[in-house]
């Protein structure tokens, strides 16, 4: 970009203009007026349309992505030689991002040259289309809505609390059911442990046959006889 020390205004023909070289043709010339720059380091004119090429116009976002890149360059540089950037880096921010997002930023100064139908189209696109701003009312059913939400939960964390203490109750009696159950069975092993030690005793016991039997009859019988006899002797 060439740093102006003068501007000069010339008059250029159009060049739509007749080639005729009559007194009447001059008077039918339009002359144009054009604004002309000379660089300090030579005397070639520059037009505004190419010395003013570069410069944003107010509906011409600002394309810093190649500037950024520099800068993370020149910050890394910096932070090879060991000095703290971060001072520098914050200030480098908040300047870059006033030009980030010219049409979504209605105090930027660009904005104050548009048109008022521009302007228009611009809010409409910070509205419907960048979202960098949203209307109060969408954030307010935005935030009734989580209260509902949360309202719900609150509920279900409620019924979830008494569903909770209703399982530590049933988990209490079946504790104590358990416990029970643990006793009869204790008592039902002492029982099978005393079976147990009369079926040893009572299968140590020797058995009689069907010949000891009527021989016990018969000496029973005998017995019987001789007691009866017995009873009936006088003694001298």
């Amino acid at each position: 970009m060439c740093q102006p020390s003068s501007f000069v205004k010339t008059n250029l023909i159009s060049n739509n203009d007749s080639e005729d070289t009559s007194e009447c043709h001059f008077k039918r010339r339009k002359i144009i007026p054009k604004l002309v720059c000379y660089d300090e380091t030579n005397s070639h004119p520059l037009y505004e349309d190419a010395f003013f090429a570069d410069v944003p116009t107010s509906t011409q976002p600002m394309e810093l992505d190649g500037e950024e890149r520099k800068i993370d360059e020149l910050l890394y540089a910096i932070t090879k030689t060991g000095v703290d950037h971060s001072p520098l880096k914050s200030q480098i921010e908040q300047y870059m991002g006033k030009f980030r997002s010219p049409r979504c930023n209605a105090t930027h100064p660009f904005y104050e040259n548009i048109s008022g139908s521009t302007k228009q189209t611009f809010s409409y696109c910070c509205i419907s289309d960048c979202g960098c701003s949203k209307p109060k009312v969408v954030q307010a059913n935005h935030c009734q809505s989580l209260k509902v939400d949360l309202a719900t939960l609150d509920a279900k964390q409620e019924a979830l609390k008494n569903d909770l203490e209703q399982l530590d109750i049933q988990q209490e009696h079946l504790h104590n059911s358990i416990l029970e159950i643990d006793e009869i069975i204790a008592k039902k092993h002492n029982d099978v442990s005393r079976l147990r030690k009369e079926h040893l005793i009572i299968a140590q016991t020797p058995v009689l046959t069907d010949v000891d039997v009527k021989t016990l009859e018969t000496l029973q019988e005998a017995l019987r006889t001789q007691c009866d006899e017995l009873a009936y002797l006088v003694w001298m």
